[in-house]
């Protein structure tokens, strides 16, 4: 993975904070596109931090994007790009936070 760049949304916390902290170890480069990238008031937490994900040897690039705004992913994609060079990777760790966002199945 060295050198290769991870773009992860909603990798500031949870799933996909463990994918960018275990990716880094291994010395990709992190982008973690979030809505919330440093404090999620929803869970009373703070994110992952540029400095975390650089101390194992990548480089990081943390962006605030909310995915349900097209032109903020867009601009999101653009600046990785534009900071890295190229993306290797993407993984999509975004949930919706409102449970009645879902729409029943039975």
């Amino acid at each position: 993975m060295k050198g290769k760049t991870f773009f992860i949304t909603g990798g500031s916390r949870g799933i996909g904070r463990a994918v960018a902290e275990i990716a880094s170890m291994q010395g990709a480069n992190i982008v973690i596109a979030d809505i919330h990238p440093e404090y999620c008031p929803i869970y009373d937490d703070h994110g992952v931090t540029k400095e975390e994900l650089e101390k194992h040897g990548g480089k990081a690039l943390i962006i605030k994007m909310d995915q349900s705004k097209p032109k903020q992913v867009y601009a999101a994609v653009d600046k990785a790009i534009k900071y890295f060079g190229a993306i290797d990777v993407g993984c999509d760790f975004v949930r919706p936070v409102n449970p009645s966002l879902f729409k029943s199945i039975s």
